[in-house]
């Protein structure tokens, strides 16, 4: 499986998880489960959250949702 969008540009930034969480606003728990798909909306960031991320991690929150949207539908394409 290929890594969360989200991840995968807070590693290139060298970010920790809890820098993150601080920079957006979001408990590093609450990253911890959006980075590994886990969270209760199964579509990704929305709203001021994804508007944070991007701001944090230098991409159009655009984007970042465009990505993590594939990454959502390349990981219900391998669970079929």
């Amino acid at each position: 499986m290929k890594e969360h969008p989200i991840r995968r540009r807070r590693a290139a930034l060298g970010l920790k998880q809890g820098q993150l969480a601080e920079a957006t606003g979001m408990t590093r728990e609450a990253l911890n489960r959006l980075e590994r798909g886990r969270t209760s909306r199964k579509r990704g960031p929305q709203g001021a959250t994804l508007r944070a991320l991007g701001d944090a991690l230098n991409v159009d929150p655009e984007v970042l949702e465009a990505e993590v949207q594939e990454w959502i539908e390349s990981c219900r394409s391998v669970q079929v």
